[in-house]
């Protein structure tokens, strides 16, 4: 098919016409690149989605990624794991209404991802089951209106009803219960069936579109009937190729398809009929479409057109076989954006697979060699830098000052030459030191510049002293060396130069203090070759408290009141008044300076001693850059000074240039980027080279606003050019996530409730979290707090984890707020509930248990005891009773028998002398022996004293 025999068919909104000649390159887009060095899995990109929360999800050929700004998380087919990703080569990727991840592979069917466990579930081709897909190479997903899910496979397509329970996660019965439907697809003309499906996509009025290998369909849902487009050779309405990439729907119902080596094709409905419905007119639908012209550079880039996005309304985003596209519809015009090797912020690779625009406007572009993003609404910075191969380009990367001429041209002195800047056409031409010539600049090494009421150029040199020459459009630039001596300027060593309002030129040098050139002596050099002027000096007297400080100067700025205002070097300020300022002879007039110094003692005095920059606002205030000490701003009334430094948000103490803009904003270059700051809230935003900033650090001097509102910030690294209304802040507010939970240094998954339960013995945590702003995510800020442990938030920055150690057992909150790049904040945030659980010797449960135990044990002890002593007392009881008996016993006997020597001592009589009874036979006996007769009473023999006296006197 030759695109020549084609071109009456490009449709009437896409003419290929352009104005320019050459191949169009917008060289305001700097792409950001994410590769495999960055951690993306694979540098192939075939698959894009954002879910839910705000995570990105990337299908390559080697894995799935899940990016949330800052860190991919891969998942990966794992051998032996049946509940890993099927296969690496991932094809699709979609997230329907539930949430739930669907990923389709090229050689492992569909997987559904549950979140909450990172498990996959797997739907596969089963030859021998009609409720399977039909084939494990899926193509494409889609999700319809009805919220059933579509599979394109090499083999056909397949519709996939869900249960009813449509936000249940996925499990075992789930899955069991989705009912597969296999769509047959065939064509017209020849009825053989068309299994390659590529593209799918449900349009406004409910039709599903079907890219395939052999044309497009349109199929009806409710009847599954369907209609077929193919090309046809010869045929001006027809699709220009069968092999369909991609289908996309415009905001105005507009249906492009991307056709491989068919070029951007547009749906043409006709007219309404009465009597016809939508479903009749698209069978009478025609194609009109734009191919690439070899012949015509600003042509569409590539006949293979893989996809379309449309952002902002209006505006196509193509991507092709041969970069990124970028059409106005409106315009007719087509931008292009290719990989450029000498260019690090251009397109990374120029296959475009995928394109993709997030939630904050951030745009994805998908290609073989990584990610590519960029804002459509991106910071406006315009850079310009030094390349050697490139004349058109700055002569040196390292800019010292800058100012403008009465046409809107910008000079810009740098380490080695003058440099003229139209902005207008972006031309660039150089003004170099020439031994061979004396009208030529004096050296290239230039440290500040000046173009005065009457256009004459003052060049400021370090080490050569001052140059000047006079503008003149056409005309070639003639530069005059100044008289250097002490009877001229003084030194060789120009640090800054200033008209007054009354058109005196002030010239501060390195080591010859300050120097005047009148208005009258400075006109007189219009046209002149003079390098001799008279020149009032200002030189330090260290017997003159009042006079200049000590020669260095390195700002000069005049208030509203005509006072002019002196940085230094190392002694503060130096301030004039208007009265003074205007004396032309200082041995007449004496002068006094005025000055302000920090004072250690004084917190309210000036923050610093070296003054790079000064600025008077709309309000009459006084701004102060100073080299350490921050921001100044002086306060007339109080005679105090205000201090803002890293603290407060600016980005670095160290502050070369000052700008105000329409708005009362101000602009501050330092070492570390460029900033906005709003003095009435105390608001800053920072802007770093990921903005497209020429470096972090600018220099001194090197700061001018132009006539039309635009400023100039030059530094390390070349310049920036902008306006301050183009710079749009990013006003997203990004939503916070727990990206990760780790217990004793080990992965844990956070489930949907987020609470986390551990033991006493999981008191080492880490939790990590991300803003999901993906513009400059490292310019994300955090900050976090775990109650009831931390009152206070804990200011992070752009640190995404916290860790706790040694925590107690108890009941925790964590809570956590982030903001995106410019400092939108979400101020509600995410949280995670975490309980440890105490061991269990110190629970509730356990100590109750404990007294109980306690209590039962005492009782039982008590219980025990009570009973050991009362079988003790029943013991004792029974000896007693035993001992009692047995003493009742005796005594009863003794009783019995006493009561028997009570009966004999009455009826028998005694012997008084021996005490022998006479018993009742009369017979006379001794009583013991008697006794033993008549009782059980024994009785032992022996004497008693007495008697045993008696006989032993006998003996």
């Amino acid at each position: 098919m030759k695109a020549g025999s084609l071109s009456d068919l490009l449709f009437r909104l896409l003419l290929l016409v352009c104005t320019q000649a050459g191949f169009a390159v917008d060289t305001e887009i700097q792409f950001q690149h994410y590769t495999v060095a960055e951690g993306l899995s694979q540098n192939s990109i075939q698959a894009v989605s954002q879910d839910s929360t705000g995570y990105l999800w990337f299908g390559t050929v080697s894995g799935l990624d899940r990016f949330d700004g800052n860190t991919f998380k891969t998942y990966r087919n794992v051998v032996f794991d049946s509940t890993s990703l099927s296969h690496d080569d991932i094809s699709s990727v979609i997230h329907d209404h539930a949430g739930r991840c669907w990923v389709g592979s090229n050689y492992g069917g569909l997987n559904l991802l549950d979140p909450e466990t990172d498990r996959f579930f797997h739907f596969r081709h089963e030859p021998d089951n009609s409720n399977s897909i039909c084939s494990d190479s899926v193509t494409a997903l889609f999700e319809d209106s009805g919220h059933s899910i579509w599979v394109g496979t090499v083999s056909g397509l397949d519709r996939l009803d869900l249960p009813e329970e449509s936000d249940r996660r996925p499990a075992g019965d789930w899955i069991a219960r989705v009912r597969v439907t296999h769509i047959p697809l065939a064509s017209d003309s020849t009825g053989l069936p068309v299994p390659y499906i590529t593209a799918l996509h449900e349009d406004t009025r409910g039709f599903l579109w079907i890219g395939t290998e052999g044309g497009l369909f349109v199929v009806n849902p409710d009847s599954l009937k369907f209609i077929h487009y193919r090309w046809k050779q010869g045929s001006r309405d027809c699709i220009a190729w069968d092999y369909i990439r991609c289908i996309y729907e415009d905001r105005t119902g507009q249906l492009w398809i991307g056709i491989e080596y068919g070029g951007l094709n547009r749906l043409i409905m006709p007219g309404k009929v009465a009597g016809q419905n939508d479903w009749q007119r698209l069978k009478r639908a025609k194609f009109e479409y734009v191919l690439h012209d070899p012949n015509n550079q600003n042509s569409l880039a590539s006949d293979v057109v893989n996809a379309v996005l449309e952002r902002p309304a209006g505006i196509l985003w193509i991507g092709t076989d041969n970069g990124l596209d970028r059409l106005n519809v409106a315009e007719k015009e087509f931008v292009h954006f290719q990989h450029h090797p000498d260019k690090p912020s251009s397109l990374s690779n120029n296959i475009v697979s995928a394109i993709v625009c997030d939630w904050s406007g951030l745009m994805w572009i998908c290609t073989d060699g990584g990610l590519n993003t960029f804002h459509d609404k991106q910071h406006q910075f315009s850079r310009f830098q030094s390349y050697t191969d490139d004349p058109k380009t700055l002569s040196h990367h390292n800019v010292w000052c800058m100012a403008e001429d009465s046409s809107g041209d910008i000079w810009i002195g740098t380490t080695s030459g003058l440099n003229r800047f139209t902005p207008g056409s972006g031309e660039m031409i150089h003004y170099m030191y020439d031994r061979g010539n004396p009208s030529s600049l004096g050296d290239n090494a230039i440290l500040s510049m000046l173009v005065d009421r009457d256009q004459m150029l003052w060049v400021g040199l370090n080490g050569y002293g001052l140059d000047r020459a006079v503008i003149k459009p056409g005309m070639p630039m003639r530069f005059i060396h100044m008289d250097c001596t002490e009877n001229g300027v003084g030194s060789d060593f120009i640090l800054t130069l200033f008209e007054d309002r009354d058109g005196a030129l002030w010239i501060g040098t390195w080591d010859k203090g300050l120097r005047k050139i009148l208005p009258g002596n400075r006109k007189k050099l219009a046209g002149s070759t003079e390098t001799r002027i008279p020149m009032i000096r200002f030189c330090h007297d260290p017997d003159n408290p009042n006079s200049i400080s000590p020669n260095r100067i390195y700002t000069i700025c005049q208030d509203h009141t005509g006072a002019l205002w002196i940085g230094s070097d190392g002694d503060g300020i130096n301030v004039l008044s208007a009265e003074h300022v205007r004396v032309q002879d200082p041995d007449r007039e004496p002068v006094q300076f005025a000055h302000f110094r920090t004072d250690p003692r004084d917190p309210n005095s000036l923050s610093h001693n070296i003054v790079m920059c000064i600025l008077e606002d709309r309000n009459h205030d006084m701004w102060f850059g100073t080299f350490g000490g921050g921001l100044n701003r002086y306060n007339r009334k109080e005679n105090r000074f205000d201090h803002f430094s890293i603290e407060d948000g600016l980005p670095d103490d160290v502050v070369y240039g000052i700008l105000e803009d329409g708005e009362g904003f101000l602009w501050i270059s330092t070492n570390k980027g460029l900033s906005k700051f709003e003095p009435q809230t105390v608001d800053f935003h920072n802007f770093t080279p990921s903005d497209g900033l020429q470096n972090y650090e600018f220099n001194s001097g090197a700061y001018l606003e132009t006539r039309d509102g635009h400023m100039a910030f030059g530094g390390i690294d070349g310049f920036n050019y902008f306006h301050p209304a183009d710079i749009a802040l990013n006003n997203y507010v990004p939503p916070v996530v727990i990206s990760g939970f780790l217990v004793n240094n080990r992965p844990r998954a956070v489930t949907a409730a987020k609470e986390i339960v551990l033991s006493h013995e999981e008191n080492y945590i880490t939790v990590e979290f991300a803003a999901l702003n993906m513009v400059y995510p490292e310019k994300n800020r955090y900050r976090y707090q775990l109650l009831p442990l931390e009152k206070d938030w804990i200011e992070s920055g752009n640190q995404r984890k916290a860790i706790y150690t040694h925590l107690a057992p108890g009941h925790y909150e964590f809570r956590v707020q982030g903001s995106n790049n410019d400092g939108v904040w979400n101020r509600k945030g995410t949280g995670l509930a975490i309980w440890i659980k105490p061991p269990y010797w110190k629970t509730s449960w356990f100590r109750i248990l404990m007294v109980v135990i306690m209590l039962l044990s005492a009782y039982i002890i008590l219980h025990f005891r009570t009973l050991s002593m009362h079988r003790q007392n029943q013991k004792l009881e029974h000896r007693v009773m035993e001992r009692t008996e047995a003493l009742a016993q005796a005594n009863e006997e003794l009783q019995t028998a006493l009561e028997s020597v009570k009966r004999l001592e009455g009826l028998l009589p005694i012997c008084a002398s021996c005490k022998k009874i006479r018993d009742e036979n009369g017979n006379w006996q001794q009583v013991d022996v008697y006794v033993r007769d008549h009782s059980d009473v024994e009785f032992s023999h022996g004497l008693c004293p007495d008697c045993y006296k008696e006989y032993e006197a006998q003996i």
